[in-house]
């Protein structure tokens, strides 16, 4: 790839993820829920679902992908209903106390598959990129390379950007020290959580 397809296919991607979605708020909602950490395991979610769809597209698997609409109808609707479970139980066990624990290992997978299940019940991203990088490669020639340089702007651009999102999101968690604060802060995060589940399932 050229410098300048580089620079205007990082553009592309940065503008895509930085408009706030349902990705974001469910990165907002785990960071507000249980703190930065946690935030940025989902924000690693929502990258490992953009890299698969990054990769099918760049493999010309756009058409395998896109015509099982009706897997995909499915896996939507399971998504939506684990984000708003994820979302209910947030919201329910607000201003509840909370032992000090370790980060275990069902925790982070929780936050992981919520990004992840975010990103791959949306088969929009496969489209974006199936339309964008025609503009920026010649597929006939492209190489394993260029996908490995494509795979790092998505990796940089998501985890800098969503980043932010959570870094901002846990210092307002950070801000809320008192009991009523932090119980409308859960609350709210649950809440973030269960809009997030209806909008996957709406569109």
């Amino acid at each position: 790839m050229s410098i300048k397809a580089i620079v205007l296919f990082s553009a592309a991607v940065a503008l895509l993820i930085i408009s706030p979605g349902p990705s974001v708020a469910v990165v907002v909602g785990r960071t507000l829920g249980s703190g930065f950490r946690s935030g940025m395991t989902t924000v690693l979610g929502v990258y490992i679902g953009g890299a698969t769809y990054l990769t099918l597209s760049f493999t010309g698997l756009t058409a395998l992908a896109l015509s099982a609409g009706p897997i995909f109808s499915i896996i939507k609707y399971i998504g939506a209903f684990y984000l708003i479970w994820l979302g209910w139980n947030t919201f329910r066990k607000a201003g509840a106390p909370k032992p000090v624990q370790s980060v275990t290992s069902k925790n982070a997978w929780r936050d992981l598959s919520a990004g992840l299940m975010v990103t791959l019940v949306n088969p929009k991203p496969v489209v974006f990129y199936s339309a964008l990088l025609p503009m920026f490669l010649d597929m006939s020639k492209s190489t394993l390379g260029d996908l490995g340089i494509l795979l790092t702007i998505l990796a940089v651009c998501t985890l800098s950007i969503q980043g932010v999102y959570a870094y901002l999101s846990n210092k307002t968690r950070q801000l809320a020290s008192s009991g009523k604060v932090a119980k409308r802060l859960e609350q709210t995060s649950g809440g973030t959580m269960i809009a997030a589940g209806v909008l996957v399932a709406s569109r």
